[in-house]
């Protein structure tokens, strides 16, 4: 259990600074790239260049917190973070390459790409496992799966929208202030949501934070679907009209409570169960 808290640490603190390379580049760009008359090659290639930017800029950051906030942890978590942290520019590829598939309405190519991430994942896991691996080898598993698909996801969206890397800090500045607004409501939607683990693994012992991440992931699963089913539903309300779009959100709040009332009343009376 201590073990689980020091990796559910470890992909949660790289998490939490991975959003600053983020800032709502990839809502924005799906926005983008969902209207009809979008120059896609531009737009890709002006949001691959620069959340790549950010992205190497976040890791340093990444790592210099984590040596101030937890200076005790031993040279294991430390190697375990600057692994973690090459994720940030590994899962910055993956998101904004499926931005062309999620604008093109393709969630299953999506889907697909996020079940091979998970087998591989999975695999790793299974070969850690079978050799007793410290988490160590769990975040590299981690890695590497990320690191497969980040070269799958990248190729195939290059088939898709043959986008080139566009270096303009221009465009950069202009892509970022566009997207802010967006950036602002993921940055603190995601802080809120997740700092308790953070907060959690300077007040508690690892044991305690490895408990609490198991049952606060079901929970995180789960909060995952609206996210899925909005994400299929921009490219329709980039190109709706006022009572279209109120028409949508109204159908998607309404199919979404009645996923969410039986989950929530299933949670409450299986929770010892579950947990």
């Amino acid at each position: 259990p201590a073990d689980y808290g020091l990796f559910a640490l470890v992909l949660t603190y790289v998490y939490l600074f991975s959003l600053v390379a983020d800032l709502g580049i990839a809502a924005m760009t799906t926005r983008e790239l969902a209207r009809a008359d979008a120059d896609r090659r531009t737009l890709l290639g002006t949001a691959m260049s620069s959340r790549v930017a950010l992205s190497i800029l976040a890791i340093p950051i990444i790592l210099g917190t984590a040596y101030l906030l937890y200076p005790t942890h031993g040279g294991q978590f430390r190697v375990a973070m600057a692994v973690m942290s090459l994720d940030v520019l590994l899962t910055t590829v993956q998101v904004t390459a499926g931005t062309a598939f999620a604008a093109s309405v393709r969630g299953e190519v999506l889907a697909s790409f996020n079940l091979a991430n998970r087998l591989l994942y999975l695999a790793g896991v299974i070969v850690v496992a079978l050799l007793h691996g410290c988490y160590l080898g769990y975040v590299c598993a981690y890695v590497g799966a990320d690191l497969v698909m980040a070269v799958v996801v990248l190729a195939a969206a290059r088939r898709l929208v043959p986008f080139r890397w566009v270096m303009d800090l221009r465009a950069w500045w202009r892509g970022l202030a566009q997207a802010f607004p967006l950036g602002a409501i993921q940055l603190i939607g995601s802080v809120y949501s997740w700092v308790d683990s953070i907060l959690l693994s300077v007040l508690a012992t690892t044991t305690e934070l490895g408990y609490y991440s198991v049952a606060f992931n079901v929970v995180n699963v789960l909060g995952s679907v609206p996210s899925f089913l909005m994400q299929s539903l921009m490219p329709s309300l980039v190109n709706a009209d006022a009572d279209e779009v109120a028409r949508l959100g109204d159908r998607a709040a309404y199919v979404l409570f009645c996923i969410g009332e039986p989950l929530a009343v299933g949670g409450i009376v299986l929770s010892r169960d579950i947990v």
